[in-house]
């Protein structure tokens, strides 16, 4: 059986992209355990040696200046040249290649230039690439960045795409991206769905809310989510505990494992409306096995990270959960769960609320296709198991 590589975000502590990892890893021991995974950071760095030095410097003094196409091609080239050559040690001996999920974007974050680092890579070596079940960003001609996305995906080395965003997600990557007629394209789930049979968890139905942090600067860092300020987004969480409290309804706060999405809680603290010390109501975990099991013991949950909101249709608990990116809506809207969606222009305190309440109060109502939910398990698992089978055996 041959090497394959699974690539994710290992090297923060977001436990929902540890999910993607763990999942994908669970998904193909399951049908090929003979396979051996070499598991790789998507943001992993040479050592701290001159050449790491030199291309730092000249990333922080890029970003002194306003982004431009200019900007981004230097800083493609900058990166190209601190981490190619590391890359390329790392995938010594590898078959084949496959990003475990999440984003295929280049608007936030540098993912886009790792990508591509990684698809010369491969190139190179004769390794084929498969991407699973992303998300796929608006496609703009005028960004350098974007461009320099689609080039790479149209490498030879890059057989298989699919995307979470379901029949739209499929529409745009041919429409928009693919220019090679060989590259497979096809709709898939999230592999998260899978995190019960991935940890051995079965869900525990308790009598605790959980309410999901998130930094409030997000709400600003993605152009679909409108324009909604720190302040806003405090204010709502700040009016949501308050609620909570003064209803005696059973809840905690989780993170994701983020340190700044705990730290909404120190400037809800700071405004000095709650006495009472509300770390007491936090639960922070150490990892994502541990997020998986809080999850299914909870009676509902309020998403605001998309995994937790994932997690918890894995174990059919009802959810509400906050649209910041147009991700979570194609999400939503492909796998049926529309209802539970908080949009940008729902963001004020009384709708949130009224929409926990209608959560809580008829969970019943609030259950999940779960068909389809499976049927998209299967795509998701059963691509992966194409792409292994066609390409690596």
């Amino acid at each position: 059986m041959k090497r394959i590589a699974i690539v994710s975000l290992e090297n923060i502590a977001n436990w929902g992209d540890h999910f993607l990892k763990d999942t994908v890893a669970f998904i193909v021991k399951n049908r090929f355990p003979e396979a051996e995974l070499v598991m790789l950071d998507l943001e992993a760095s040479i050592n701290h040696n001159l050449l790491y030095y030199f291309t730092g410097a000249i990333n922080k003094i890029m970003s002194m200046f306003p982004k431009s196409n200019l900007m981004h091609r230097i800083r493609f080239y900058n990166m190209k040249l601190r981490l190619k050559r590391y890359y390329s040690k790392l995938l010594t001996g590898v078959d084949a290649l496959i990003f475990s999920g999440g984003s295929f974007k280049y608007g936030t974050q540098r993912v886009w230039i790792r990508y591509s680092i990684f698809i010369e890579c491969c190139e190179e070596k004769n390794i084929l690439v498969m991407f699973n079940a992303v998300n796929i960003q608006e496609y703009k001609h005028n960004d350098w960045r974007c461009q320099c996305l689609k080039e790479h995906l149209n490498y030879p080395c890059v057989k298989y795409i699919t995307t979470r965003d379901g029949p739209f997600g499929v529409k745009r990557l041919i429409s928009d991206y693919i220019t090679k007629s060989d590259i497979a394209c096809s709709e898939a789930g999230d592999p998260g769905l899978w995190i019960p049979e991935c940890y051995g968890i079965q869900r525990k139905t308790g009598d605790v809310i959980g309410i999901n942090l998130i930094r409030p600067s997000i709400f600003n860092g993605y152009s679909f989510s409108g324009a909604k300020s720190d302040n806003d987004i405090i204010s709502l969480y700040e009016d949501l505990i308050s609620y909570l409290i003064n209803s005696g309804i059973n809840f905690e706060l989780f993170t994701n494992g983020l340190p700044s999405d705990a730290r909404l809680l120190d400037k809800i603290q700071e405004r000095g409306k709650f006495t009472q010390d509300l770390h007491q109501y936090l639960y922070v975990p150490a990892n994502a096995r541990e997020l998986a099991e809080r999850i299914s013991k909870y009676k509902i949950v309020w998403a605001a990270r998309l995994h937790a909101c994932i997690c918890a249709i894995s174990f059919n608990v009802p959810v509400v959960c906050f649209a910041w990116d147009e991700k979570i809506l194609h999400f939503a809207n492909y796998v049926g769960i529309e209802r539970s969606l908080l949009l940008p222009s729902q963001l004020d305190s009384k709708t949130a609320i009224a929409k926990l309440n209608d959560c809580l109060n008829n969970c019943t109502d609030w259950q999940y296709d779960q068909p389809k939910l499976n049927k998209l398990k299967m795509l998701t698992s059963d691509t992966i198991y194409k792409f292994i089978s066609e390409y690596t055996i």
